[in-house]
């Protein structure tokens, strides 16, 4: 899956039918610039907190899959479209959904909004490896654990 800017225009709509998570953030001094606005890397973080809440909320345990499986998840490519800016003090929502799920690789969507305006929208690309060798994990080992996101217990 290729994503660009153009493909990206797609995820600042509602996604009424990706099953979704939002988690809530004030933004404080240390996030921002001299001037008061959000850091450009801070959204990275953000997107980070909206993944790890929005697996816990599905029950999948990263820390299962990486104890028990010796896999781990590394983000392989990142994508940012900056539209408005974050100011000191701000709430902001994280939305988090799964754009798309491939053989051994997750792309997540997190959306940072502010008085329900999305102002920033982050794409990243995740993949499996095994910690061992920290190669790709094969087509039918990611199936197996990847099924299990959406079951009803998680891994």
């Amino acid at each position: 899956m290729r994503i660009n800017s153009l493909t990206l225009q797609k995820y600042y709509k509602p996604c009424s039918k990706n099953k979704y998570y939002d988690i809530t953030y004030n933004v404080i001094y240390a996030d921002t610039d001299a001037m008061g606005v959000l850091y450009h890397g801070r959204f990275f973080e953000l997107a980070e907190r909206g993944r790890n809440a929005l697996t816990e909320a599905f029950s999948l345990k990263v820390s299962k899959i990486y104890k028990d499986y010796n896999y781990s998840f590394v983000v392989r490519s990142v994508l940012a479209n900056y539209r408005h800016p974050v100011f000191f003090d701000n709430e902001v929502t994280i939305r988090t959904f799964v754009i798309k799920e491939t053989c051994g690789e997750i792309y997540w969507c997190s959306q940072v909004i502010r008085s329900n305006i999305v102002c920033c929208l982050v794409v990243v690309a995740t993949a499996l490896i095994d910690k061992k060798t920290l190669l790709p994990v094969s087509l039918d080992k990611a199936e197996s654990i990847l099924s299990k996101i959406y079951t009803k217990g998680g891994v």
